[in-house]
């Protein structure tokens, strides 16, 4: 269940809402997306990536973003790949991107995807995948390295978008 005081407790002073925010149904979404922001802020830290992408406009806009190690093991989702997916954080760490694949997913454009990552290129895609409910949905995906401070490519972030909405 959400947790209002726990959530603003746990924001920085410079990011609490105003007194008349509280009303405004979309707190929980903006508190959400600091949420997120905060996270990646942390293990962008971490793995001292270098990431030129304004992140909290993409979320902002309900983009979802994905980041997998090189094994391609999700290691974090942002909070909007349950609402594209119906799939929770803890039910995503750990899986692989495929298990949202399914009977119409074009498998050749999934061994381009395979292909390219494996040469750490970009790569943008449409692909079908699956909900949770096993409902398919049209998902724009745009892949990047991501490479550390000494130019080693350590994991890949994938920008997610339902083309369905």
């Amino acid at each position: 269940m959400f947790n209002l005081r726990k959530r603003l407790e746990s924001l920085p002073k410079s990011k609490l809402p105003l007194s008349w925010d509280i009303a405004n149904p979309l707190l929980p979404w903006h508190i959400q997306i600091q949420e997120d922001v905060t996270q990646l802020k942390k293990l962008i830290k971490l793995h001292k990536w270098e990431l030129d992408l304004d992140y909290n406009k993409l979320l902002a806009h309900g983009f979802s973003i994905v980041i997998t190690n090189l094994q391609k093991e999700i290691i974090w989702v942002c909070s909007n790949f349950l609402n594209m997916t119906g799939y929770t954080p803890k039910e995503a760490i750990g899986q692989k991107p495929s298990f949202l694949q399914g009977a119409r997913t074009n498998k050749k454009q999934v061994e381009l995807i395979s292909e390219q990552l494996k040469r750490y290129e970009t790569v943008s895609a449409r692909l079908i995948n699956y909900r949770k409910d096993n409902e398919p949905y049209l998902c724009e995906i745009k892949i990047y390295p991501l490479k550390n401070t000494e130019g080693q490519v350590t994991h890949f972030l994938a920008i997610e978008k339902d083309k369905d909405e």
